[in-house]
């Protein structure tokens, strides 16, 4: 008779998936911010429009992740392509669109005179 190997809900492996993709988007992301405010090149205008579009381009993929999450849910059958590509809008936006809008704003408040 053999044993049953008991492996984890797919639920389970993509939200720790997910989580552990977020966290690198976000560190590289932290990196790029502190290069920006640590730049002397930089104009205060140029670093107010680099830290506002990252701030915009933050909320467009959490916009993108909340729509691909309503896609996996009722979407439950799809081609492996498909899933894949859903998979990193769902990481990229759950990355950027909730840690990346609270880095921008500290590192504007950071950068402001």
């Amino acid at each position: 008779m053999r044993k049953k190997i008991r492996t984890p809900s797919p639920w389970l492996i993509s939200l720790t998936t997910r989580l552990g993709l977020g966290v690198w988007v976000v560190f590289l992301q932290f990196i790029i911010l502190f290069f920006i405010g640590s730049r002397q090149r930089f104009t205060e205008s140029t670093q107010l429009f680099l830290l506002t579009g990252i701030k915009y381009l933050s909320l467009a993929l959490c916009i993108l992740m909340i729509y691909s999450f309503i896609v996996q849910i009722y979407d439950s059958v799809a081609s492996r392509r498909a899933r894949i590509l859903r998979y990193f809008i769902f990481i990229a936006g759950f990355a950027a669109g909730g840690a990346v809008y609270a880095l921008t704003v500290f590192m504007g408040d950071w950068l402001s005179p």
